[in-house]
This record gives structure tokens, sequence and C-alpha cells, in this order.
């Protein structure tokens, strides 16, 4: 390959672009993602953390190609019967060529459907603008109402749906062509992307929603004729979207690297060269890791859950994030023409209906710009001037486990039960609301002044908020051990020790008005530790009545 573009990068050093990759990379589709910071609001808590997907976005093409020098080497030199079955595809130098061009084109395009705040507007937010901004009338956003839910597509999350649907859009195929002269290798990238969903979809059969259609198409005519292309596709998926991948890879060592928050061990350079050195891929296609490099999987694996633990997880972060929805909601009830037009704007861009130089101006700046003009204070005091008004209930571990005591694992259990079954965030608002009607049952004979107080505050259920976020610290990352292939959480007790170490670890955040002064907060925070088991026993059971 000759390389027409390098780039400096601080975590990699320098990355090379093709010709074709740096007109993709210079357009309004990935230039966007220069205005779209890569953590959201942790920023406000770790300041250097402004780093954005674009240069993401570059990181997982560095490593992508690292992996794919490394998936040819073994293909080259397979005693496995199921890798050796992939020569006749990397042997054809014009389809080993294609399928690299492709796997560079996906990784550059796997984050461009993020919108604005990156995930803190996700989930049923980005839904919610769609919806409003047609039923209000605010303006028209292109046909195809009732919109696509994230139901209806497979396990999408929603920047993926977007990102998909922007990929499937003219525009977009005109840019690719006009780069690569040829649209096909757009078309093999969206396989590579979106491979588990339209797998999915395939051995569905009927009901594919018409989106999806042309492709779910081709990747059957692949596992009927083109055996080896469809393992082939299956593989290099895996490669950016994996239990480990080059995504997961490029941002643990960059968020650790801007963040700083390197807390008992790092990920260089180095680890991710040893790594990859030593990848394989077992018969399900998927990427494993030799014993010899379990040193560095475990580094990766503690390193990528003190980046939750300590950024993602940071109770201000959780705090800021969930703020930042409660604006957004506030935001589709303005009045204001601009911050309106702006919801209109990004409701076509969900849809993947937003293109060319327009594309920049759905950016952090162009939300955080119509917040402001549409006079959103919570925003401006809240958010730009950090005056968010709530202490949380716990901060540490040690403060979660001594308020919940010996319920702390089994509370976990069953918040992560029941939001892995129903949307996360009506069940911390179902959770919230529970919470503050038995607090209110209990404390309505406690008379002095505390029970008074609480009382009186907990009728103001605004003054309390509940939120909870997914994690899993520790990935099924595959190892090959003694002829056989095995998992790092069964060969490492490092792996092991960190996930008992979550069970114990805050899973919810629990955040009251800073007007409750700090004794009353010490009693409220007895009562949320006696009931909160009850709580979810109850909200259990709730869920699984007959509506």
């Amino acid at each position: 390959m000759r390389y027409a573009k390098t780039i400096r990068d601080p975590v990699h050093g320098w990355i090379r672009l093709l010709d074709s990759e740096a007109k993709i990379v210079d357009s309004p589709l990935l230039q966007r993602l220069r205005y779209v910071k890569q953590l959201g609001f942790a920023y406000l808590v770790y300041p250097s953390a402004t780093h954005t997907r674009f240069e993401h976005t570059l990181g997982v093409l560095y490593i992508a190609n690292m992996l794919i020098e490394r998936i040819r080497h073994l293909v080259a030199t397979a005693d496995e019967p199921h890798v050796r079955a992939l020569k006749p595809i990397f042997e054809d130098r014009d389809k080993s060529s294609e399928l690299i061009r492709s796997l560079r084109l996906a990784a550059l395009l796997h984050d461009v459907g993020h919108p604005p705040w990156s995930h803190a507007i996700e989930h049923d937010l980005l839904d919610m603008v769609v919806r409003t901004t047609a039923r209000e009338g605010w303006c028209d956003v292109g046909e195809g109402a009732p919109y696509i839910t994230i139901s209806e597509v497979g396990k999408l999350k929603p920047h993926e749906l977007t990102g998909y649907l922007l990929l499937g859009n003219r525009w977009v195929e005109e840019l690719i062509d006009g780069a690569y002269g040829d649209v096909k290798v757009l078309e093999l990238a969206r396989l590579i992307l979106y491979f588990k969903q339209l797998d999915r979809l395939r051995e569905r059969g009927d009901g594919v929603p018409d989106i999806f259609e042309r492709d779910v198409a081709r990747l059957s005519e692949m596992y009927h004729g083109e055996k080896e292309m469809y393992s082939t596709v299956k593989l290099l998926s895996n490669t950016i979207s994996g239990t480990l991948d080059a995504d997961r890879l490029d941002y643990v060592m960059r968020d650790m690297y801007f963040t700083g928050a390197a807390v008992g061990s790092v990920v260089t350079n180095v680890d991710v060269d040893r790594i990859v050195s030593n990848v394989y891929v077992d018969e399900e296609y998927r990427l494993i890791v030799d014993e010899r490099a379990r040193v560095n999987i475990e580094g990766y694996v503690l390193a990528r859950y003190n980046l939750y633990r300590w950024v993602y997880l940071h109770h201000k972060t959780v705090l800021f994030t969930k703020i930042g929805r409660i604006v957004m909601r506030k935001a589709l009830n303005a009045s204001e023409k601009n911050t309106r037009d702006f919801m209109c704007l990004l409701a076509r861009f969900v849809l993947g209906r937003v293109v060319g130089d327009e594309l920049l101006k759905v950016t952090d700046d162009g939300l955080n710009m119509a917040l402001l003009f549409g006079g959103i204070r919570e925003f401006l005091d809240y958010i730009v001037m950090r005056r968010a008004p709530y202490i949380s209930l716990w901060k540490r571990d040690k403060d979660y486990q001594d308020t919940l005591g010996r319920a702390t694992v089994n509370v976990n259990i069953d918040i992560d039960e029941l939001a892995a079954n129903w949307d996360a965030e009506d069940v911390a608002e179902r959770l919230r609301d529970m919470i503050i009607e038995l607090l209110r049952y209990l404390l309505r004979e406690r008379e002095n002044y505390c029970g008074d107080r609480l009382a009186e505050f907990l009728e103001e259920r605004d003054n309390v908020i509940v939120e909870y976020v997914k994690f899993s610290p520790h990935e099924d990352i595959g190892l090959y051990h003694a002829g056989r292939h095995t998992s790092i959480v069964e060969l490492s007790p490092l792996v092991s020790a960190i996930r008992e170490a979550w069970e114990k670890s805050p899973h919810l955040f629990i955040y009251v008005h800073k007007s409750l002064d700090e004794e009353c907060r010490e009693v409220l925070k007895k009562y949320i530790g006696k009931v909160l088991g009850l709580v979810l026993s109850l909200l259990k059971d709730e869920h699984k009545s007959p509506v």
C-alpha cells in the first residue's frame, strides 16, 4: 500500500493514510468528529479529557491495521483447518486488497453516528428528539414516521443505528465512490461494522426491516454460497467489535493518556505489540490470545476496570451525564427558535438525513449554543459553570459498602438484573419514586428535626437523583493454553479478583440536593441502606407482574 498522508498521534506515533482514506478523513463526515468529545462530560472532572472521536477513529485504524497484518500472517502459515480455509481469500490479490481497504474504512467510519455529547444523550433520548420534533410540528424531518425504534433493529445502539443510516445515504456513497473509485468498499465495510446485527436478522429470516434488506441479502449470499468470504467478514468484524478489538484497545490507551487516570496500571504500545503478535483465531473466528501474553491481557483488563471505576463511573461524571439528559428533556419543551431548529437538525441527523457541510453543525458546540441561546438555565448553571447543586450519598466503595452492609452484593445483582431486562433509565426513575414513597411513609411518625426536614425535603422529587450505569469488568477474552482454548477468567486470579471487587463497588448512584444539611443527609443515607434491598425486590415483582 502506498500512503499519501502521515498524522502524528500522541498515543501511537505516526498514523499513515492512503490517498482515498485522506479524502474521507478530510470530508465533513469525519471532520465533524473533531468537535464531539470522546468522553462526554468527563472533562468536568478530568480537565484534560477533551480529546475527541476524531483522534480515537485514527487510533482504531492504526490498531485494526496491526490486527489485519497479524491475520494475514496466520492465514499464510496456518495449520488449523478453519484458518487454512481462508487462504483462497487472502491469496487472491484483488480480494485481499479489497478486504484490507474495507477493514481500514470500517475503522474510520465506526463512530460517525455519534451525536453531540456522545453517549450522554443516547438511549431513549434520540428517539424522543425525533418523535417530539415531528409531533410538535417544529420541522419536516422527512418520510419514515413512525420512526424506527431500537427494539426493531436487533440490538443496535442508537449511535450504531444512526451510523448505519448515514452509511446508506446516497451522499456518503458518492463520497466513497469519489475517493475509492468504487462503492463496493463501502458495502463491505458496512458488513464488517454491522455483521452481528445483520447476521441476527439473516437468521431470523422474515420481517427484516427495509433499510437492512440489501445488506442482509448480501450476507445471506455469502453464507450459502461463499462460506470462506462469510467467515472472513465475521473475523474482520471481530477486529473492530469483539471481546478484544481495535476499538477497545485504543480507547483504553487514549482515555488513560488524556485523563491521567493510569491508576496502578497502564497499557503501552509495547503491550499492544505483544498482544497483537500473540493473537490467534478460534473456530468461531474470534480473536484469542496465546497465554504467553497473559500478563499483558491482565494489564489491559485492569486498566479498563480502573478507567470505568475512576473515570466513566466517577460519581461526578455520572451526575453531569444525568444532568445533561435532564437538560435535553427541558430543551424539547423550549420555545426559543434556535433551540427548536437545532433539535430538528439533530432529529434529521439521527435518521441519517444530514449530509455535506451541514454535518459540521451537529457537534458539542452546536448543541451547547442552542441550549445557551434557548435560555436553558440549568445548562448554564449546572454544566457550563459546574454548579450542580447535588451531593452523592456515596463516593467510594467503602461508603457504598458501609451504607448497604451485607446486602451490597445482592443489591448489585438485583439492579444489574433489572437493568439487563428493562430500560436502565426507566428502572432508575422508578427506583427513585419507590424510595421516596417508602421513605415518606417511614418518616411520617418520626417527630424530630431530621424527620420533619426529610419529610419536607422529599416532597420535592427533584431533590433526589438516582442513576445506574451498566458495566462488565471481566470480558470473556479467549486464551490459548496447553493446546486448548479457555477464558482469561478461568486462568487469571487477577481478573477474578477484579470481578470480585466490582461485585462490591457502586452499581447505583443516589444524589441529593445540597440544601439538605449533613446531619439529615446521614440519616437519609441510613434509611436508604435499610430499604434499598426491599425496594429492588418490590420493583422486580412489579416487572414480573402481568400487564
